[in-house]
């Protein structure tokens, strides 16, 4: 799940740079609806809306729908159901193996006043085929995070399962259902931050680091200490 700080920061920083996010918002990978739900606690006004692949979610976010967090859901291909031009300003954590395709398919719809934003790695600018894209398509926004989020609280494993990868959402505290360790909070191993693009070309990206104070407490459960990245220029 997005940390609920990484929104949070979000809303802060468009603030900050004038460009407040008071129109209604789809999150094409909606995933829990975490990014919706953070949203809706920071009191905007526009209505929220999300599209979510994954069957299993279904309830979850038919529920956020039920408490009036969300205007309505779909279950299905993103792509497919938004295969036209999009209404909505798109806020979104993508996985990053699908950065550039989707990115690139929402920016390429939106329509005027309307604006993508996409959580990503930094590493989102590097490589030749990413970086002459975003080189011919800039964004109008760089919002670098201070600190990196966390998505998971993996399982160190046990004398017998020394090698246990599984991962759970922040903040279990049940033993691991294959090893019957403790989770522990654990860093993302990379320095993120908030794309935003607007339908207008931008000649060049405004880059806003994101100050610490700005971020609520991330969840501090369990054990370990959640290191801190230092602020970052892009």
């Amino acid at each position: 799940a997005t940390p609920r700080w990484t929104t949070a920061a979000l809303v802060r920083a468009l603030d900050a740079a004038g460009e407040p996010l008071v129109e209604d918002v789809l999150d094409p990978f909606a995933g829990d609806g975490a990014i919706l739900t953070a949203l809706a606690a920071a009191g905007l006004p526009g209505k929220r809306r999300g599209v979510e692949i994954r069957e299993e979610e279904r309830d979850g976010l038919d529920a956020l729908v039920s408490q009036g967090v969300l205007a309505s859901v779909e279950i299905g291909n993103t792509f497919l159901i938004h295969d036209g031009t999009v209404a909505d300003t798109e806020v979104t954590n993508v996985p990053f193996s699908m950065a550039q395709l989707s990115v690139e398919h929402f920016v390429k719809r939106l329509v005027p006043g309307k604006r993508a934003i996409f959580l990503l790695r930094l590493a989102f600018l590097e490589t030749e085929e990413r970086n002459a894209w975003v080189v011919g398509h800039p964004p109008r926004w760089i919002f670098v995070l201070p600190r990196r989020p966390v998505f998971v609280w993996p399982y160190t494993g046990t004398p017998e399962f020394v090698k246990c990868k599984k991962s759970y959402p922040p903040g279990r505290t049940e033993p691991c259902d294959v090893c019957g360790g403790q989770a522990k909070p654990a860093t993302d191993s990379t320095a993120y931050a908030w794309f935003q693009w607007n339908q207008r070309p931008e000649p060049f990206a405004r880059t806003l680091v994101i100050p610490e104070a700005w971020c609520p407490a991330p969840f501090s459960g369990g054990s370990g200490r959640l290191r801190k990245q230092r602020s970052m220029a892009g």
